[in-house]
């Protein structure tokens, strides 16, 4: 039994003022809400129990879920939990707190392969797997590449300071081992950042995957931000056009103003996709 944990409670201020009106999970990816998409890849990899964290404009959302994601459970927050804090609530209200569970962000956009991360980590017996790229300037994950662990994760003053080759970037994607649960802290609401650090330091393997070492072909984009939204249409063409045998680098499509392209529309050329 497979069980993935997408994160949806946040506010997302970086993109508003839309997001005063419409939850940033709901946000639509050529046409298709970013939630959905994340559901159907989970669904098709065969993670048949899905829980979703909802707080802000989460009468919309739970919504949606009714009408659209049928093998989706709902973990409500009545205030922000933060990030740890929603895992943990979604682990024991939802899921089996006895078995291995996902994480995933609802503000990224990627065809990282889910199953491959969850089969590694399941056969490293490690606490923790993080997916990890190198998105400088937000690299701030300390690594010990000899042997793909997390040495830990640096405060932004520390991050400027330490090599460049020593740090990437957490993607939102992750596994946890159920022996994670410890290194929870007994309030309600926390970073699962603080978590990570606490099982680091308390000795425990933390392992992790990077985009484009250790799996190729696969790109990922955090569309928090106006710019990383539209970025995500621009990646999400490119991989599609490459998926019908054509060369996204020799066809690109350039994107503004909150434009995005639905499916089954044929880019020309040089496209410019714009609002207004």
């Amino acid at each position: 039994m497979k069980q993935a944990i997408c994160l949806g409670a946040g506010k997302g201020t970086r993109l508003l003022p839309v997001t005063a009106f419409v939850p940033k999970p709901l946000f639509p990816v050529r046409g298709i809400p970013n939630l959905k998409r994340i559901y159907d890849t989970l669904q098709d990899l065969s993670f048949r129990h899905i829980a979703v964290n909802v707080c802000h404009l989460k009468e919309i959302i739970k919504e949606y879920i009714s009408a659209y994601l049928p093998c989706c459970r709902v973990s409500e927050e009545d205030y922000l939990l933060d990030t740890g804090g929603g895992i943990k609530r979604a682990w024991e209200a939802c899921l089996d707190t006895s078995k291995d569970v996902l994480i995933v962000n609802s503000d990224i956009v990627t065809n990282f392969p889910f199953d491959l991360l969850y089969d590694y980590h399941i056969a490293s017996k490690a606490v923790a797997t993080l997916v990890l790229i190198d998105f400088a300037p937000k690299n701030n994950v300390l690594i010990n590449r000899a042997d793909k662990r997390v040495i830990a994760i640096l405060g932004q003053l520390d991050a400027l300071k330490m090599l460049e080759e020593k740090k990437l970037c957490f993607t939102g994607i992750s596994c946890l081992n159920p022996n994670f649960f410890k290194y929870f802290p007994l309030k309600d609401k926390f970073s699962y950042i603080d978590a990570i650090e606490n099982a680091i330091s308390s000795g425990e393997t933390v392992n992790y995957l990077q985009i484009e070492k250790d799996v190729e072909g696969v790109f990922w984009v955090d569309i928090g931000t106006v710019e990383g939204y539209l970025k995500a249409h621009e990646l999400v063409m490119d991989y599609d056009i490459d998926c019908n045998n054509y060369s996204a680098h020799k066809n690109p499509s350039y994107l503004s103003n909150w434009a995005y392209k639905g499916d089954r529309v044929i880019t020309p050329y040089g496209a410019l996709f714009s609002s207004g």
